[in-house]
This record gives structure tokens, sequence and C-alpha cells, in this order.
């Protein structure tokens, strides 16, 4: 295990000489390798990473420029990554299911694109606007697909196997600025806002590339 220590701090202070390394540190890392997966940052300084049996060691970058604004609805909004968070209604014709138009545009755009039921997220038949930020501590949702079951965003981010470093750059759709969420875009859409077959207006949210919103 001394030896384990000793190549472990070697190869973190290799790759940042002025990282705060402590020996909490270098437990951390050995768990992961322990447990063949995970990351975890070190303050002012690296970030470890286990995966497919490996271990990677990255020095930190400066953090990325917090976000937050109104997502007009209809309209879109620039998000990190140089993408665009768009939004737009459809209305649903009568004796159509929008969950099948969800699931149609689920096989289209991954989880890039979701179809959600806008008075289920508190916009009129008109539109209005969601809120749009950075994932904050102790956010909670009920993940689609766990029918009703809550869970924090931390581990919902953990499971998708986002870094660690990258999880401020994931964007949140939210009902208000201290409303629930309704998407945590690119990857999973509240249950409490899908479509069912009593939609009558649907509300897709979309991750796209492009040039910033004029």
């Amino acid at each position: 295990m001394a030896v384990a220590r000793r190549v472990v701090r070697r190869e973190v202070l290799s790759v940042c000489p002025g990282c705060r390394l402590e020996a909490r540190h270098v437990s951390a890392i050995l768990s992961l390798v322990a447990a063949g997966e995970g990351s975890v940052t070190i303050p002012m300084g690296a970030e470890a990473r286990v995966a497919y049996g490996l271990l990677f060691v990255r020095a930190r970058t400066a953090g990325p420029e917090s976000f937050s604004g109104w997502l007009e609805v209809p309209g879109e909004t620039p998000v990190p990554g140089g993408r665009r968070l768009v939004a737009r209604l459809r209305e649903v014709p009568a004796g159509q299911d929008a969950s099948a138009a969800a699931r149609d545009l689920a096989a289209r755009m991954g989880a890039d694109g979701v179809l959600a039921d806008a008075a289920g997220v508190g916009l009129s038949p008109e539109g209005g606007r969601l809120w749009v930020d950075a994932p904050e501590a102790g956010d909670v949702l009920c993940p689609f697909g766990m029918h009703g079951q809550s869970k924090k965003l931390s581990d919902l981010l953990h499971d998708e196997g986002v870094p660690a470093s990258d999880r401020p750059l994931v964007p949140v759709v939210r009902s208000s600025p201290t409303g629930r969420v309704v998407w945590v875009a690119g990857i999973r859409l509240d249950e409490r806002a899908r479509c069912t077959a009593s939609t009558k207006v649907a509300l897709e949210l979309c991750l796209r590339p492009g040039s910033p919103v004029r």
C-alpha cells in the first residue's frame, strides 16, 4: 500500500506540481482504483479518473464561466460548448398521442431532444419562459423512467458517467429560478414533465450546435 501511495503521489504531482495533494486525496484515488471507476478532484489542482481499468490524471483548467438566464418559449439561448438550447411549442392534433411523438423525437435526436407537457411545466398554450443554469448543490429530480422516484442530480450525473469537471457545464432547465428541474439537457427529462395521452400542447427542447443567438 505504501508503494501504491508513492506512485499515485508521484503521478499526480508530475501532472500538477502545485496542487494541494493530501493523504485523503491519495486514499480517495486508491479507492477509485479498487472500485474500477469514478473520479475525484483535488482543490486547486488535478482531477483523477478511473475508466476501463486505467487511471487518468489531468490538471484542472480554470472553472467555466457561470451561465444562467431565461429561455423564452418559443426561443433559444446559448449554453456551454458552443451549443444552443432551442425551445418551441407543438400543438398535438386531436386523436394523436403526444407520448408517441416524444418517442419519435428521441429516436431521431437521442438524449439531445425531448418533448414535455407544456402545461405540466407551467407554460401557457402561447408559451412563456423557463430558467436555464448549471447544476446546484441539493438539486433533486424525478428522472424519467424511474416511475416517480426522486434522485439527487449529482447522483444522476455520476451514474451517467459525466466527469466531475464537466458537470458545471451541463445546462439544467427549470420552471423558474427557484422552481423544479424540467430537463437535465442532453441527459434526462423529469418524469413529472413527460407527455401523456392528455397533452394538448407539447414543449420541444433540443440541444443543437450552432452560431450564437441573434
